[in-house]
């Protein structure tokens, strides 16, 4: 800060708040200014305030990092024309982000208002090491006034010696740590480092910059608890903005898969696929998301538009081939799909796209939120976030919001006693919109305290949820994406009609049961790792995902006819494409003999044990109606076992009637009369 011109005034005060709007509006005219919400947080910013910001995806909150920069750039540039309020001479400012790909569409969105910005990720490191450029001595110079850097690069040296830099300490104003959710999400398990921002903000970063966290699905009560904890935000030391996250222009859709994920076919997504809209379909794994890809291929002509409709997106693709996909999206009409995974599900603001998927519901309710909330953020065009969830998801979260009203279970009376069943692990938001019945939107402002708790017919939603659509059809136009006028329409996805359910067979012999192919499941597993650690010095580019050398498919077809497979022969027919039958079949087939030899001993001996516990029954009940004087029960057979309802109501019959004769006093003559009409 000059020293030589103390500030008289602050940027909360009228004079403040009306020049960031004058320089807002002279800067970006594409805003024009700040929205209403957006004014005060920029200005206690500036200030040096901590901010807690929660507001809706695409509702502006990057203006919160944007915009500072942008005022604090101008004001230094002409500190004659703002004498009077607080500046830096050279500001800079950190984002912490949680993947490169936000990094890289964060410097894109700066860069557009004049922003000078860079990425510090390890590509960027990489080429500044080849020119003999020094990233650390440039950002502690403050040559770059937003840096976007990601927690893990905070325990290095060269950010040791940039907080040490004391003009880069004199010149940062301020921190943000972009979707702070994820200090909860990722900071216990996934990505340790997250829990370590707090520390690294406030131990090696100057006292008097702004900290200012941004997200769009902290729930209140515990959760922004936890994260207020991580970052030392004190009861009366930062400021809260809450605003409600429901998006108006988003329709939720929730539906349930009528195909499993583990196989090669997902026809599930074809009737969103036909409206030709933007789309990206995010999977939870990259093997599930290279089957998806290869699906959707296989149903287009081949030519070069398939490849130029359908792309893939995830952290083992290439940055630069990441970054040409988002830019694809932007710009390229004929880029209709994107496969992803959850590289690409926090804060990219794509504004072209229109249709987000999730395969497979996410494991928290924030994770859905957040990959929904990618589509629609051109608040003029309508929107749909699309949760294709498997039958055995809603069935846990049923029993997990049952297990918590339960009682628990009485005292066994012997050492016999039943354990209670183990509890189901599973995020309480989560379960709550599964088993939702009534609107999915009133239950997500519950969860995330919106306040607007009506149903989508009461409040009079443009785009009611799956819920209230079913209770009250209402006729919801979602466009295709314009494509050029002179160009080539888009080849359809095909008509697949659904399979008629198969009726339930009886116990096959040939087929595994679900202990047997458990067994068989991880013995399969062992193989995998052998597949991959001999094969993969082989794959000279890199792009061969793990999940690739011995698929879940392959593993679920031999599994499918495992005590058939007798020849090399009979392998080479369930696994015909698997690439690498040639080096390793032999191997698998010793694999799958010895599996089958297995499961062979073991339902002997199950067998024999089931004979043997049979004749022990028999012989306790002999010798117990010896004691009794009564004859033996005779062995049971295969038609003594038969359940003979029809004689059983007869014999009740007549020993109802012989009851009512011996009741009454009536005639031997009578006797036959009566029990006729009985």
């Amino acid at each position: 800060m000059d020293i030589d011109n103390i500030p008289t005034l602050c940027w909360q005060d009228p004079i403040g708040l009306e020049t960031i709007q004058l320089i807002i509006g002279m800067k970006v005219p594409q805003w024009g200014r700040l929205y209403d919400w957006q004014l005060p947080l920029v200005a206690r910013i500036l200030d040096g305030e901590c901010v807690l910001c929660c507001t809706a995806t695409s509702d502006g909150k990057s203006a919160l990092f944007g915009a500072p920069a942008v005022i604090a750039v101008e004001i230094s540039a002409h500190p004659e024309l703002y004498p009077d309020l607080p500046r830096r001479e050279k500001p800079v400012s950190l984002v912490i982000t949680p993947t490169k790909g936000l990094s890289a569409n964060i410097v894109y969105e700066l860069e557009q208002l004049g922003i000078k910005a860079l990425s510090y990720c390890n590509e960027v490191l990489t080429e500044a090491r080849k020119t003999g450029r020094k990233l650390a001595k440039e950002i502690g110079d403050c040559e770059w006034t937003v840096t976007c850097v990601d927690p893990e690069h905070f325990s290095e040296k060269e950010w040791h010696t940039i907080t040490d830099n004391p003009l880069f300490r004199s010149n940062l104003f301020q921190s943000s740590v972009d979707e702070a959710h994820l200090i909860n999400e990722w900071g216990d398990e996934f990505r340790l480092k997250f829990k370590l921002i707090g520390s690294f903000l406030r131990g090696r970063l100057p006292p008097n910059h702004s900290i200012c966290t941004l997200t769009a699905t902290l729930q209140p009560g515990e959760p922004t608890e936890s994260v207020c904890k991580s970052l030392d935000f004190l009861p009366g030391k930062f400021y809260e903005f809450r605003r409600s996250n429901e998006r108006p222009n988003l329709q939720f859709v929730l539906e349930v898969l009528t195909f499993g994920l583990g196989g090669d076919e997902f026809p599930d997504l074809l009737a969103y696929l036909r409206l030709n809209r933007k789309t990206v379909i995010y999977c939870e794994s990259i093997g599930l998301s290279s089957r998806v890809y290869m699906y959707l291929l296989g149903l287009l002509p081949p030519g070069h538009e398939r490849l130029q409709r359908i792309r893939m997106y995830h952290a083992l693709c290439w940055p630069g081939h990441n970054e040409k996909i988002v830019q694809d999206l932007r710009e390229d009409p004929y880029c209709q799909i994107v496969i992803a995974t959850i590289a690409f599900g926090q804060g990219f603001n794509i504004k072209t796209l229109q249709d987000s998927i999730i395969l497979g519901a996410p494991a928290t309710a924030d994770l859905t939120e957040q990959e929904r909330g990618r589509a629609g953020r051109d608040h003029t065009q309508p929107a749909r976030g699309i949760v294709l969830y498997q039958p055995r998801a809603r069935a846990d979260a049923f029993k997990y919001i049952q297990a918590l009203g339960a009682p628990l279970p009485p005292p066994g009376e012997s050492d016999k006693a039943k354990k209670p069943p183990k509890p189901i692990k599973m995020d309480h938001a989560k379960a709550l919109y599964l088993t939702e019945n009534h609107c999915l939107i009133s239950c997500m402002n519950r969860i995330y305290g919106n306040g607007n708790e009506g149903d989508c017919i009461t409040t009079n939603r443009t785009l009611p949820c799956t819920h209230c659509q079913n209770r009250e059809p209402q006729n919801v136009a979602f466009p295709a994406f314009p494509l050029p006028p002179d160009g080539p329409p888009l080849a359809p996805f095909p008509e697949i009609e659904s399979p008629e359910p198969v009726k339930r067979a009886k116990r096959n012999p040939l087929l595994l049961s679900p202990k047997e192919r458990s067994q068989a499941e991880s013995r399969l597993l062992q193989f995998e790792q052998t597949v991959w650690v001999t094969q993969k010095a082989a794959d000279t580019h890199g792009y061969r995902p793990r999940s690739s050398y011995f698929s879940r498919p392959v593993i679920n077809s031999i599994l499918d006819v495992q005590l058939t497979i007798k020849t090399i022969q009979d392998l080479e027919s369930v696994v015909s494409r698997w690439p690498f039958f040639t080096q390793l079949g032999q191997e698998l087939l010793q694999v799958v003999q010895e599996l089958n030899g297995n499961i062979e001993v073991a339902r002997s001996k199950a067998d024999e044990a089931r004979k043997a516990k049979l004749r022990e029954t028999y012989a306790a009940k002999k010798a117990l109606a010896a004691a009794q004087n009564k004859p033996p029960t005779p062995p049971p057979t295969e038609r003594s076992t038969r359940k003979r309802p029809a004689l059983k109501t007869l014999h009740r019959h007549r020993l109802r009637i012989q009851q009512l004769l011996s009741g009454l006093h009536i005639s031997q003559g009578n006797e036959g009369t009566l029990t006729q009409s009985l």
